[in-house]
C-alpha cells in the first residue's frame, strides 16, 4: 500500500515462512521498484518495461496474444470519433438555474446554496421525479409477493428511505429539501421520504444483496430488515457488476487522465428512461465554512441529488464499484457523500481523504473505488463498514496483499494507472467479501475478474504493445468491451480529467426497443465550456 514501511512489515510478518511467497515478493521488488523511472520511457521497444515484464511472468493468461490483437484491433475500428459537440439546447429556466438538453439528455444547469440548487432541480426536473416514482409502483407491483395493497408498499418505501436520511451530509439534505419545495412552487407533490428513497436507492439494494454478518454499530437487525423488504418496493433487480479505471503521465495523450466509470445494472425495467446529468454551481450558504466550493457534474437518474458518476471542476474523477461484502451497515449513502467530495477535494489524494476521513456515519456495505485528477494522481480505495485500504500505481502492495495461502496471485499493479473490479487486493477486505468467489476462493476464476478486470488490464496493456497512447477514444473502447451484456449495462461513462470534459452513454427505451448503453453512441457533456460560461471570472483552469 502507500506506506512501504508497513508493507514490508506485513510481508515479514506474513511471508517468513513461505519460500514461494518471499520469492514473488523479491520478483516483484525487483521488477517494479529499480526501474520505477523507467517504468515507462518514451515510445520505444522499452517503453512499459516493468509492466511487461510483470504480466509476461504471472500466473493469469494476460500475456499478449495474436488473438487479443485481432479483438482489440476490431474493438478500435468500431468505435466512431468522440462526439466534441459542445452546445446545449436551453429549454427551460428557473431562478439562476436551467434545464438544458443534448440529444434527448436532460443537463440541468444549479447554481446557488444547495437548498436553492435543489429547489430550481425540483422546479425543472420535478415532473421527471415524480415518473422516476411511479417506475417503482409499477416495479413493486410485478416483483411483490402480491399480498400487500400498494398503499403498505409505499409506506414501506418510504421508512425505508427515512432508515438512512439521519446519515444524510447536510449538503444532500438541503439539495433534497429545496427539491420538495421547487417542486410545489410548480405544482407537483414530492413527498421527503419518496426522495429519501431515491437517494439511498444503491445502498438499499447493496444491503439487501447478499447473506448479513451483523455490523458492529447495532444496525444489524435494520440492515436485515432491508434485506427482507427489498423486493416489496421494487428493488431486487438492483444489482451492479461495475468496472473502473484510470490513466495518465506516460501512458496517455499529452500526459493527460483518462478515467472510465462502468455502471453494470438491469436493463429494460424502465430505469433507463428517467437519465439525468447535472452541473452544479454551489455556493456557500453563510460564513461558517470559508472554503470556495468547487463546481462539479454528475450523471444519474431523476431525483438523485447524489454523484454516483461524477467530475469536478479541478479535475478529479469518481470511479465505483460494487465488492459485495457480508458486513452491512445503515449508514450514510455513498453518493450523498460525493457531493462533499466533490465539491471540496482538489487532488485525488484529498477526495480519498475526505471519503474514509468521514466519522459521522458509517458506511453501508463494500465498494472499490477509483479517484484520479488532472494532474496526474490516482488511487484505489476498497472499504467497507469496518475499514478501508488505499493503493497506489504499480503498488507492490497488491502482490502482497492480493495473494492465496498456496501463493498464487491476482493482482497486476501497473504503473501510471489504477483497475478495479468488484473484488478487493487488501487481505482484510477479502475475508468479508462475497464477490469473486470470495472470501476463500481464487478471484480469476470468475467470471468478473475476468470480463471486467484481466478485460481492462488486457487492453491497457494491449495499446501498450500497440505503442498507442490512451486518450478519450481509447478509454471509450475499453469502456465499452467490459460492460455486462450479460445481466445488464446501464451506463458508461468516459472522463478527461485534465480537459474537464465527460462523455456518457446511457441504455435507452424508445418505443419498445431497448438499447444497452454499450450498444449506444457516447454523448460529450462539454463540462469545460459550461464552466467557462457560468464562470467566466475564474474559468476551469482557477481551480
Amino acid at each position: 500500500m502507500i506506506n512501504f514501511k508497513r508493507n514490508m512489515q506485513t510481508l515479514k510478518n506474513r511471508w517468513s515462512n513461505n519460500p514461494w511467497a518471499v520469492a514473488l515478493a523479491i520478483l516483484s521488488l525487483i521488477v517494479i521498484v529499480p526501474h520505477s523511472e523507467q517504468l515507462l520511457g518514451a515510445v520505444s521497444g522499452q517503453r512499459h518495461f516493468a509492466a511487461k515484464v510483470l504480466v509476461d511472468k504471472n500466473p493469469l493468461g494476460l500475456e499478449w496474444s495474436t488473438e487479443l490483437a485481432t479483438t482489440l484491433a476490431r474493438e478500435d475500428a468500431d468505435e466512431p470519433v468522440p462526439d466534441d459537440r459542445i452546445t446545449l439546447t436551453k429549454i427551460a429556466s428557473y431562478g439562476r438555474g436551467e434545464l438544458r438538453q443534448k440529444d434527448h439528455l436532460p443537463v440541468l444547469i444549479l447554481r446557488g446554496s444547495y437548498f436553492e440548487m435543489g429547489e430550481q432541480y425540483g422546479h425543472l426536473a420535478g415532473d421527471q421525479v415524480v415518473s422516476m416514482l411511479r417506475l417503482f409502483d409499477d416495479l413493486a407491483e410485478r416483483e411483490s409477493s402480491g399480498l400487500l395493497p400498494r398503499a403498505v408498499q409505499v409506506r414501506m418505501r418510504r421508512w425505508l428511505g427515512d432508515l438512512f436520511e439521519p446519515h444524510f451530509p447536510e449538503s444532500a439534505r438541503a439539495m433534497m429539501e429545496g427539491m420538495v419545495s421547487g417542486a410545489a412552487q410548480a405544482g407537483i407533490t414530492l413527498h421527503p421520504s419518496d426522495i429519501n428513497f431515491l437517494n439511498s436507492l444503491i445502498d438499499i439494494a447493496g444491503i439487501g444483496s447478499t447473506n448479513l454478518s451483523f455490523s458492529s454499530d447495532g444496525w444489524g437487525a435494520a440492515s436485515a430488515l432491508v434485506a427482507l423488504v427489498r423486493r416489496e418496493v421494487g428493488t431486487s433487480w438492483i444489482a451492479q457488476n461495475c468496472n473502473t479505471f484510470a490513466a495518465w503521465g506516460r501512458r496517455t495523450e499529452e500526459g493527460k487522465t483518462f478515467q472510465t466509470r462502468n455502471t453494470d445494472i438491469a436493463v429494460g425495467l424502465g430505469l433507463e428512461q428517467h437519465p439525468l446529468v447535472y452541473i452544479a454551481f454551489p455556493e456557500q450558504d453563510g460564513p461558517q465554512d470559508p472554503q470556495v466550493l468547487l463546481p462539479y457534474t454528475a450523471a444519474g437518474f431523476a431525483g438523485q441529488v447524489g454523484a454516483s458518476t461524477g467530475l469536478n471542476a479541478a479535475g478529479v474523477g469518481l470511479g465505483q464499484v460494487w465488492a459485495f461484502s457480508r458486513t452491512k451497515s445503515i449508514g450514510i449513502p455513498w453518493s450523498l457523500l460525493m457531493i462533499d467530495v466533490l465539491s471540496k477535494a482538489r487532488s485525488a489524494p484529498e477526495a480519498t481523504k475526505l471519503l474514509v476521513a468521514q466519522r459521522t456515519s458509517p458506511h453501508t456495505y463494500g465498494n472499490n473505488f477509483t479517484f484520479a485528477d488532472a494532474q496526474g494522481n490516482g488511487l484505489a480505495v476498497e472499504l467497507n463498514p469496518l475499514t478501508h485500504a488505499i493503493f497506489r500505481d504499480g503498488d507492490v502492495g497488491e502482490v502482497a496483499e492480493g495473494r492465496m495461502s498456496d501463493g498464487r496471485v491476482w493482482a497486476v499493479p501497473l504503473p501510471d494507472a489504477v483497475v478495479r473490479a468488484d473484488f478487493s487486493m487488501s487481505r482484510k477486505i477479502r475475508s468479508d467479501q462475497t464477490s469473486a468467489k470470495g472470501p476463500h476462493g481464487y478471484p480469476p476464476e470468475a467470471s468478473s475478474y475476468r470480463l471486467r478486470y484481466a478485460g481492462q488490464i488486457k487492453r491497457i496493456l494491449g495499446f501498450e504493445k500497440m505503442e498507442r497512447r490512451i486518450g478519450a477514444r481509447e478509454a471509450m473502447v475499453i469502456s465499452r468491451a467490459t460492460a455486462d451484456r450479460k445481466s445488464g449495462n446501464m451506463q458508461l461513462a468516459v472522463y478527461a480529467n485534465t480537459d474537464r470534459r465527460m462523455w456518457v452513454s446511457y441504455a435507452t427505451n424508445r418505443n419498445g426497443s431497448i438499447r444497452q448503453a454499450f450498444e449506444n453512441p457516447f454523448v460529450l457533456i462539454p463540462f469545460d465550456a459550461v464552466l467557462n460560461e457560468m464562470a467566466p471570472e475564474v474559468g476551469m483552469f482557477h481551480y
